[in-house]
């Protein structure tokens, strides 16, 4: 029987982006962070990246909390509108550590976004730590989307347009599908935008960065004939927000519907 593997970053896309918790970088005109002395805990808190990528639109407090842990300011947990946390790190080789803060935002008692204090922040967490297809836990579904945010520039859909830090992220897919090929059936990978713009072009674009997102896999190794690229525009949303007009605050929300998703469908 097959088994479904979703690697979507987020970052966003698995391809960076979101637990899937694909966010955006804050906006300094429309989202502040408290001052990092300000937390009980003054260096911050380890967190697994996972635990972060789970976080969606829509998700009550008590699901936040379950994952991401009481808030680190003195801001109050219930009836507020956001909760901040300092988060701690380790990436490189060198194990350095990087501090983060991340901000959850409620309205009526429910997560409406999420945002990093800078796009370092947001790369670090929604970049895939690819699992291996191999692995133990063989059985269990990942569910981790890539943030077309983080991998394209804005409109973009070429490979020109694709950021090296999603070049280095399609590395690490594309290596892990390489040194498995013997446990892979089908690699599909799938375009979603958020519902700006028409319908149309929506479809167009997310196709085009599928496409896109194939051909890089190709050039590293993954036979194309097993990947199969879809678009679905904007159909199939992970999030709702109010409002019609392109404002700072309204594209933020909708970042988690702007994505790349990569299901690897295991033999």
């Amino acid at each position: 029987m097959n088994q479904l593997f979703f690697l979507g970053v987020g970052l966003s896309a698995l391809l960076i982006g979101g637990c899937s918790a694909p966010t955006k970088p804050a906006n300094e005109q429309d989202i502040r962070f408290p001052e990092p002395e300000r937390s009980y805990l003054s260096e911050g808190d380890f967190i697994d990246p996972v635990a972060v990528r789970r976080i969606r639109a829509g998700m009550t407090r008590d699901q936040v909390r379950l994952n991401l842990g009481h808030p680190h300011f003195s801001e109050g947990i219930f009836r507020v509108p956001e909760w901040n946390y300092l988060f701690r790190f380790r990436q490189g080789l060198e194990e350095e550590v990087v501090t983060c803060q991340y901000k959850v935002v409620f309205n009526k008692g429910e997560v409406s976004s999420y945002h990093w204090s800078t796009p370092e922040c947001a790369l670090l967490v929604e970049s895939p730590v690819v699992e291996d297809i191999n692995d133990e836990r063989r059985d269990a579904n990942l569910a981790l989307n890539l943030s077309t945010d983080a991998l394209f520039r804005f409109g973009g859909a070429s490979m020109s347009d694709v950021y090296a830090e999603g070049l280095r992220s399609i590395d690490q897919l594309a290596k892990s599908l390489v040194e498995d090929f013997g446990h892979v059936e089908k690699v599909m990978v799938i375009g979603h935008t958020d519902r700006l713009g028409s319908a149309e072009s929506n479809l167009a674009l997310s196709l085009a960065r599928a496409e896109t997102v194939k051909a890089l896999l190709v050039e590293r190794g993954v036979p194309s004939s097993l990947i199969v690229v879809e678009g679905k525009g904007d159909t199939l949303p992970l999030t709702q927000c109010e409002g019609t007009e392109a404002t700072p605050v309204l594209v933020s929300c909708l970042q988690p519907n702007r994505r790349v998703e990569i299901v690897v469908v295991a033999r």
